[in-house]
């Protein structure tokens, strides 16, 4: 195999900004790093509101060429498995930092576990994603994202599980619980 170092260089440089952030423990490099890749994935897929409404130059994020290093230097995944294979996710990776870096700082970084749910659900990991948003309900209700969580949790109920009763209820709570 004949490596392009700008490539291999991509990838090296977002693994040190990860090593290097998890020795420091430094939740908000961690932080910023998931959200690099979080953004990176949602505008290779097309979902997500980051994709639809950041204008983000490709070449701005950490992660803008990760994906070529795969697909050009070693030709893998093949293209038709590439929303199969959980090792080329980049929402899983950036839903492993995020939860990182709400643990490393539960109250500071809540909005990472937010948006570790969020990752899990652009990766079409629902169980993980309803978890991981139950649990933010659970555990910050104070913070700005609860109602979010809520919504999402409804979201879930109606369109994944087809629970309409119970979507209901997580509708309601938003209503009833975060008036304003």
């Amino acid at each position: 195999i004949e490596l392009q170092v700008g490539y291999l260089d991509v990838l090296i440089d977002v693994l040190d900004r990860i090593v290097q952030a998890q020795e420091t423990r430094d939740a908000q490099a961690l932080f910023d790093i998931a959200l690099d890749l979080k953004i990176c994935g949602d505008k290779r897929e097309g979902k997500g509101f980051l994709a639809q409404n950041l204008k983000v130059p490709d070449e701005t994020l950490a992660c803008g060429r990760l994906i070529e290093v795969w697909r050009k230097q070693w030709d893998w995944p093949p293209p038709q498995d590439i929303q199969q294979n959980e090792a080329f996710s980049l929402h899983r990776i950036a839903a492993a930092l995020f939860a990182q870096a709400a643990e490393l700082d539960p109250i500071g970084m809540s909005k990472a576990k937010f948006l570790e749910g969020l990752s899990y659900k652009n990766n079409d990991d629902y169980a993980e994603f309803a978890r991981v948003m139950l649990d933010y309900a659970t555990y910050y209700p104070d913070q700005p994202f609860a109602d979010d969580a809520l919504t999402e949790l409804g979201w879930y109920e109606m369109a994944v599980q087809g629970n309409p009763e119970a979507a209901v209820a997580y509708f309601q709570r938003v209503v009833s619980d975060y008036e304003g």
